[in-house]
């Protein structure tokens, strides 16, 4: 009997396209109802549910921006010190220069366009541009002292020596007379201190000086045996030393000032 069935049945594709069809609607049906959602809900649900592949590794991003520095550390320990470098070789000697050019000096005759009036000279280092010096104007003749004007100090130098007799003279004279002979004459012996008048000679050996109308003696160098207050004779002109009484071989060396009064 089933074989007869089996037999005389033969589906179409269009109704096993409907039952497959219906079937499908009673599964979603039913999976809809159990799961409390509508199809879609079911659809995404299952497709979030289903992990896909890994995808590719994104690209490394940029180097970001610099931080700001930090504070400085401590300084550290100085380290040794290295040992010394060996030294070095001597270089070779130089070649020797080229001789420099002298400065020529020639004179200029009166007339000549550099120095017309009273000519001079042309200085030139080799090649180079000259200089030129022209001779000054002559200056007044200055006038001869008939006498010394008030004020002005002369000064000068003076030695003695004592011959074997013990005795000596010397003189002195100023570059012009004086009006009038100096009104006192002072020795001041090397190294004494408080002399009798000594601030009318307030000079030294080195730098001698005088009050106006004096004339100050100033020593040097000096014997023990030798004695220079013997006598003076001071003229308008100069003046003259007298000394006696000392040891041969005594001798003075000193410089003398006087001040026109």
């Amino acid at each position: 009997m089933f074989l007869t069935i089996r037999r005389q049945f033969r589906p179409s594709p269009a109704a096993i396209i409907a039952v497959v069809a219906l079937v499908f609607a009673m599964v979603g049906g039913a999976f809809a109802a159990s799961s409390g959602g509508s199809g879609s809900d079911a659809v995404a649900s299952k497709a979030k549910g289903k992990r896909g592949p890994t995808g590719p590794r994104g690209k490394k991003g940029a180097t970001g921006p610099a931080g700001p520095a930090g504070p400085q550390g401590p300084a550290g320990a100085n380290g040794k010190d290295g040992l010394n470098g060996v030294n070095g070789a001597t270089g070779d000697t130089g070649a020797q220069g080229i001789p420099g050019t002298s400065v020529t000096n020639t004179a200029i005759p009166v007339g000549n366009l550099n120095c017309q009036e009273r000519g001079g000279a042309e200085f030139k280092v080799g090649s180079g541009a000259a200089t030129f010096a022209c001779n000054g104007k002559e200056g007044p003749e200055g006038p001869l002292l008939d006498v010394t004007p008030q004020g002005r100090l002369w000064t000068g130098g003076w030695a003695v020596s004592i011959n074997s007799e013990g005795d000596t003279a010397t003189s002195i004279s100023y570059p012009f007379p004086l009006e009038a002979p100096p009104a006192a004459t002072w020795v001041i012996k090397s190294g004494q201190e408080g002399i009798e008048n000594a601030e009318d000679c307030p000079g030294s050996f080195a730098e001698p000086d005088a009050k106006e109308g004096v004339l100050c003696f100033y020593t040097g160098l000096e014997s023990e045996a030798l004695n220079l207050s013997s006598g003076f004779a001071a003229t308008t002109a100069g003046m003259a030393l007298f000394t006696s009484g000392g040891t041969p071989g005594a001798l003075g060396i000193g410089t003398w000032a006087v001040r026109a009064g």
